[in-house]
């Protein structure tokens, strides 16, 4: 019995492809993510500050209605 080597070259299967393609662009989604991350955080604090100043308003306009 005699082994024969695969002598011409393989050609990547499309996962292959699609796995290199995608650890190329891992570095840029990476940076995406944390860029929606941070717009979230501060969206966040956003809405909070907003929610202190209208209970703040409304304490103003029940203290005026009693």
């Amino acid at each position: 019995m005699s082994i024969k080597f695969c002598t011409y070259p393989i050609e990547p299967t499309a996962m292959e492809v699609a796995s290199t393609d995608s650890l190329r662009t891992l570095p840029s989604s990476i940076t995406t993510l944390k860029n929606t991350i941070q717009l979230l955080r501060d969206e966040k604090l956003f809405i909070l500050n907003e929610k202190i100043h209208l209970e703040e308003r409304a304490k103003l306009f029940s203290n005026v209605a009693v």
